[in-house]
């Protein structure tokens, strides 16, 4: 810690996976950007969410057609994840009460919401709408990588697969007319 209060920086860039650095940059002082690697859970990291009415919840399947009992499940798995949010915000009271002072203890949740930039890396296009905060910025495709050509399929064998609705893939070996 005293390396980096040395340090002359004005501003602290973290990934938001590691709640240690909200911490780390509380203790320190410093102003901070955060990268949001995924849609998950915008209100976990202070970001609003949209209605749970019409906006399914990550990961749930559903869409944003929802019957009645498709919104309890949405709603119930919202409440799964906050609670799980709360039982890994809970496992750093320890480390808060080692570093911060009795008077000066931080809420982690609220360390969230110091940010001064959100970049999350997400799209429109692959979001439901939700109103946005003016620091929160969409980046989808940040981490990609270039993209490869496809190698060329050989003339001899190819594979044609058979998707039944089960979790099962039956292949069959497939000769190719010869050029």
């Amino acid at each position: 810690m005293e390396l980096l209060q040395k340090e002359n920086f004005d501003l602290v860039l973290l990934d938001s996976m590691d709640l240690c650095s909200f911490l780390t940059v509380e203790k320190l002082g410093k102003r901070f950007v955060s990268f949001l690697p995924f849609q998950f859970s915008y209100m976990d990291f202070g970001l609003p969410s949209a209605p749970l009415s019409y906006a399914p919840v990550y990961g749930s399947g559903l869409t944003d057609q929802m019957d009645f009992w498709g919104r309890v499940k949405n709603f119930l798995m919202f409440f799964h994840f906050t609670k799980k949010r709360r039982d890994i915000f809970s496992q750093y009271g320890n480390t808060v009460q080692e570093h911060f002072a009795e008077g000066s203890r931080p809420v982690l949740s609220d360390l969230l919401l110091k940010a001064e930039l959100w970049f999350v890396n997400s799209d429109f296009a692959l979001d439901f709408a939700r109103p946005l905060f003016p620091n929160t910025v969409y980046v989808g495709g940040l981490l990609d990588k270039p993209v490869q050509p496809i190698p060329q399929v050989s003339d001899q064998l190819a594979l044609t697969l058979y998707f039944i609705q089960r979790p099962s893939v039956y292949c069959k070996p497939l000769k190719l007319p010869s050029s």
